[in-house]
């Protein structure tokens, strides 16, 4: 399993614009062939910052859905409406090794 996070913070008076755009992705995101889970999160600290998180079953998944009119909607939606925002890709395995 693969798991793609973007992470950044809204400007502030675009939090609900942020919000909405990215909750309006999930569902088709979920549809995708390979995609285990897709979920959107608002820091509890920060309400300006969000998470969007996925995971893939394989590297072929994730590829597809890179070039994909969904991801570039996602990343679109980070480069436009926040600060400035950080993509982070990790392997499962990694993560429990740590």
């Amino acid at each position: 399993m693969i798991i793609l996070s973007l992470k950044g913070k809204a400007i502030p008076e675009s939090c609900g614009e942020l919000s909405q755009a990215l909750n309006s992705m999930l569902e088709d995101v979920r549809d995708l062939e390979g995609c285990l889970s897709c979920c959107c999160y608002r820091s509890v600290e920060d309400n300006d910052h969000f998470f969007f998180v996925e995971q893939w079953a394989t590297q072929k998944h994730l590829d597809e859905h890179m070039r994909s009119d969904f991801y570039g909607a996602i990343q679109g939606a980070f480069k436009i409406l926040t600060e400035g925002f950080k993509i982070e890709l990790a392997r499962a395995e990694d993560l429990i090794k740590k």
